[in-house]
């Protein structure tokens, strides 16, 4: 989603609507993923997409930087919308389990294309290989490997997109603050740290309306039984997207799924 002007009291009021929703996911760092953690977060009922003009495969916000001294090694779990830029903020945080939705079926398209050719490559430079059309045949296998059925699909999206991505993840890889490395792609430790999550299968994406009533109900009651402590929220500009209507709702979420004692 994109870098607009925003609404600071709308942004509190869903913060604090997505606090009460995960209050009660207290628990110590999450462990390696158990095959509960495997079944259950990759069921969680998906909501319809939303038809997009634009798809933001790519942030165009440009100082999460300025996020670091807050998120360094927050760990516990992280709940994102977008695109890749949840991958240095999840990293930076330390997260031990991402949990990444969007509006927007391409988005979490590409966010199953990542989790695919990541752990196939050591090296964002060796990512950045996977972005062109003689990686074709590779990332064919990997896709396949790891999504099955859902792989040529993913495969189209990956044909559609992957020069633009490739000229965004070289962008990526350049940037820099106050001379350190501050993205996923140009700092090794940052890549490194996605790459380990997208290794055990720990980043799930899945399509999904932060005023809907399943998809982010079903992480928010996944992350109580896995008993993982939700410590980061990433919204970027969601707020835009929100009517009068859409409070009410969060207000009604919230009524119908009262506090555990």
């Amino acid at each position: 989603m994109g870098e607009r002007g925003f609404s600071i009291q709308w942004s509190l009021g869903i913060v604090a609507s997505l606090s009460l929703l995960f209050e009660h996911a207290h628990a110590a760092a999450q462990p390696a993923p158990t095959a509960q953690t495997q079944q259950l977060l990759p069921a969680t009922e998906e909501e319809r997409p939303y038809n997009v003009r634009i798809h933001f495969l790519r942030s165009n916000e440009r100082r999460h930087d300025l996020f670091f001294p807050t998120l360094a090694r927050l760990g516990g779990g992280y709940l994102g919308v977008g695109a890749d830029q949840n991958y240095t903020l999840a990293a930076v945080a330390q997260a031990d389990l991402v949990l990444l939705v969007d509006i927007d079926a391409e988005v979490i398209r590409w966010h199953k294309v990542y989790s695919a050719l990541i752990p196939h490559a050591v090296s964002p430079k060796e990512l950045l290989k996977l972005m062109t059309a003689r990686a074709d045949a590779t990332v064919d296998r990997a896709l396949t490997e790891r999504w099955g059925a859902e792989a040529p699909e993913l495969l189209q999206s990956y044909r559609t997109y992957r020069f633009m991505i490739g000229k965004h993840l070289s962008r990526e890889l350049q940037v820099s603050r106050n001379g350190k490395a501050s993205t996923w792609m140009s700092d090794p430790v940052l890549y490194g740290r996605i790459r380990a999550l997208m290794i055990s299968r720990r980043v799930i994406a899945r399509v999904g309306d932060l005023h809907g009533e399943r998809t982010l109900l079903g992480l928010g009651q996944s992350a109580r039984t896995l008993n993982v402590t939700m410590r980061t929220i990433y919204l970027s500009n969601v707020e835009q997207w929100f009517h009068k209507v859409h409070r009410d709702r969060w207000i009604t979420t919230d009524e119908h799924h009262p506090s555990e004692t």
